[in-house]
């Protein structure tokens, strides 16, 4: 059972970077895209 932890915290731990890279990269793209539509 102690062997596994370290993987089970490292794959939580990744799978929350992801979570979290890919709510930057949405809210960056929302803002990039309402600039460009409001330019247009």
């Amino acid at each position: 059972m102690e062997a596994q932890l370290p993987l089970a915290y490292g794959t939580a731990l990744v799978l929350i970077v992801i979570i979290l890279l890919v709510n930057l990269l949405a809210n960056a793209l929302r803002k990039y895209f309402e600039k460009r539509v409001k330019m247009n």
